[in-house]
């Protein structure tokens, strides 16, 4: 982009947002359905984070446990912080197993954090993580060290 100026990214976010726009135009039409042509999501991905990258958009999430278990619920919080002057409104703060925030239709001013709580519920047969080396049962072979 040869408008881009490095030390004031900011200034190509009205291009950026143009570019959102036109892409969610294109999207609508059928033949660029995402069970057609899988790129339309792909590239929607890579220009909100130009934008959150242009935008200096910073999002924290802090959970207030380490742990929780398969049914059982943890609260996070989220902060969202726009490092820039563009008018940017914070819809919502979501997750696939959380409840909508609370910062609905809150606007993002420059350097102004916005916090909200959510609440993780896991299902009751999300499955257990554990480290890579668990994962997998050893195969036959396998070099056991035992300490």
């Amino acid at each position: 982009m040869e408008t881009f100026d490095p030390k004031e990214p900011a200034k190509t976010l009205p291009l950026l947002i143009q570019a959102w726009e036109a892409m969610d135009r294109v999207g609508a039409r059928p033949d660029w359905a995402p069970n057609i042509n899988p790129w339309i999501d792909v590239k929607r991905r890579e220009l909100a984070e130009a934008i959150r990258g242009c935008a200096g958009i910073a999002i924290d999430v802090a959970a207030s446990d380490s742990a929780v278990v398969p049914g059982g619920e943890i609260p996070v919080s989220v902060t969202v912080v726009n490092r820039s002057d563009y008018p940017f409104t914070l819809q919502t703060v979501a997750s696939r197993y959380a409840n909508p925030s609370k910062g609905v239709g809150k606007k993002l001013e420059n350097n102004q954090p916005i916090k909200t709580d959510i609440t993780m519920k896991l299902p009751e047969d999300f499955t257990l993580s554990q480290p890579y080396w668990l994962a997998k049962p050893m195969t036959k072979g396998t070099l056991q060290l035992r300490f």
